[in-house]
């Protein structure tokens, strides 16, 4: 089974979206940090793996920094079914 996934590309943090995609994730690797931004360089070829900063917006509405397997484990745990990148 796979977890769709919504990302939002900002030039800066405040900015508009540039462009918002929707994918799939492999649940087995689901909270691979590596392999998320792996997925993330695929859906927006205008990144670069390794020049993107990445969040995720909590329950309170707060824009939390994900930059690990623990991170982004911790953000699977609050997934309360809205897609949440």
């Amino acid at each position: 089974m796979a977890l769709t996934a919504k990302a939002f590309l900002f030039k800066q943090w405040n900015g508009q979206a540039l462009e918002i995609r929707r994918f799939s994730l492999d649940q087995d690797v689901s909270t691979s940090y590596a392999y998320l931004l792996q997925k993330i360089a695929q859906v927006f070829p205008s990144v670069k793996a390794d020049k993107v900063a990445l969040a995720w917006i909590d329950g309170d509405g707060d824009r939390i920094s994900l930059s690990s397997d623990a991170e982004l484990l911790e953000a699977m745990d609050q997934f309360d079914g809205t897609v949440f990148l």
